[in-house]
C-alpha cells in the first residue's frame, strides 16, 4: 500500500506554519557553520528554561546515571545537553536541507573498512548506533564514503515526515520505517548495511531488561535477532561533535565477535556497555531529554 500523502494534503492550511518553518531553515543553515551553531546554542538555552517537562526527565535521567556528580554539576550537565540538543536542531535541518558538502573537510571518518571487509565477504551489515545528538550532520558526512540505509521512526504530521524522508534520503539508501522489519531483513540479507538505534524505550514486548548505567532499562532485543536472522555483521557506531562543532568525528568499531550470544539479556547488556562507555566521553551530547527507564520491571515504581 502507498502512503505517501498526496500534494494536496501536504499543502492543506493547517501545515502551513510546518512549511514556513522549513522556509526559515532552509534560510538558515546557509549562515557559515559556526554561526549557525551559536543560533543553535542560544535555542538550546531558551529551551532549557521554557521546557520544563523535558529538563525535569533529563535531570532524572542524569541524576541516575551520574551519581557521582554534585547536584551543581549534573544541573551543568542538563543545561549543556539543551545546548547541545538546540545545535543538533540547525545540524539536522543543514543535513536534510542543504547537504553537508561543505563539512567534508572537518570530518575525521574511521572504520569504513570493517564495513566495507564485512560486504565483501558477502555480509550485511548491522550499524548499532544510539541517540548521540550528530545523528543526521554525520550521516550526510559519511555518505560520499559509505551507502547506508536507515530507520527511521514516522512523524503524525505529514509534512515534517515528508521532510524526515527526502531529507534523510539525501545522505541515506533506503529510509525505512521502524515497524517494517522486512524490509530490514531483506536489506540485510542483500548485503547493505543499515543503522539501526538500539537505545530507546520499548515495551515490554519488543525488549528485555539490561542493565544501563546500572539501572534496569527496557532494552530492545531485536538487535541480536536482526544479526540471527540475516547473518548479518553487527558494527557499532558512535559520532560526536569536537571544538564546538569546528570537527566532527565518526567512527565505525570492529565487527562485535561472538554476537549475537546465547542469552538475549547479556547481548543487550553487551552493548548498553559500548553505548555508556561512549556516552561518558561526551556526555552532553546524548538525548537525555527521552523517558530512557520510561518502562520499569514489575513492581517496580515510575521515574517520571
Amino acid at each position: 500500500m502507498n502512503n505517501t500523502p498526496s500534494k494536496s494534503e501536504l499543502l492543506q492550511p493547517r501545515y502551513w506554519g510546518t512549511w514556513l518553518g522549513i522556509g526559515l531553515l532552509w534560510l538558515l543553515v546557509r549562515l557559515p557553520h559556526r554561526l549557525l551553531l551559536g543560533v543553535g546554542r542560544v535555542l538550546g538555552g531558551l529551551l532549557y528554561l521554557a521546557v520544563a517537562t523535558r529538563r525535569r526527565i533529563a535531570r532524572i535521567n542524569i541524576r541516575l546515571c551520574f551519581p557521582e556528580l554534585s547536584e551543581s554539576e549534573r544541573e551543568q550537565l542538563v543545561r549543556q545537553s539543551f545546548l547541545s540538543y538546540g545545535m543538533t536542531i540547525f545540524e539536522t535541518a543543514l543535513a536534510w536541507l542543504r547537504g553537508a558538502a561543505h563539512l567534508q573537510q572537518c570530518a575525521d571518518i574511521r572504520g569504513v573498512e570493517h564495513i566495507k571487509d564485512a560486504q565483501a565477504r558477502g555480509k550485511g551489515v548491522l550499524i548499532i548506533g544510539a541517540h548521540f545528538s550528530t545523528i543526521d550532520i554525520s550521516g550526510a558526512l559519511v555518505a560520499p564514503r559509505l551507502q547506508m540505509d536507515v530507520i527511521y521512526r514516522s512523524s503524525n504530521n505529514p509534512v515534517f515526515d515528508w521532510l524526515i524522508r527526502k531529507g534523510r534520503g539525501r545522505s541515506f539508501g533506503a529510509v525505512i520505517d521502524k515497524n517494517d522489519t522486512r524490509t530490514v531483513i531483506r536489506r540485510l540479507r542483500g548485503g547493505h548495511a543499515v543503522w539501526y538505534a538500539a537505545d530507546q524505550n520499548y515495551s515490554r514486548q519488543h525488549s528485555v531488561f539490561a542493565p544501563f548505567f546500572g539501572i534496569p532499562a527496557s532494552t530492545i532485543r531485536g538487535t541480536s535477532r536482526l544479526v540471527s536472522m540475516t547473518g548479518a555483521a553487527a558494527v557499532f557506531c558512535s559520532h560526536f561533535r569536537l571544538d564546538g562543532g569546528r570537527r566532527y568525528l565518526v567512527e565505525f568499531s570492529p565487527v562485535l565477535e561472538d554476537f549475537p550470544g546465547v542469552d538475549e539479556v547479556a547481548d543487550a547488556a553487551r552493548i548498553n556497555r559500548l553505548i555508556e562507555d561512549k556516552i561518558r566521553t561526551h556526555p552532553e551530547q546524548y538525548l537525555w531529554l527521552h523517558r530512557r527507564f520510561k518502562t520499569r520491571p514489575d513492581g517496580a515504581a515510575p521515574l517520571y
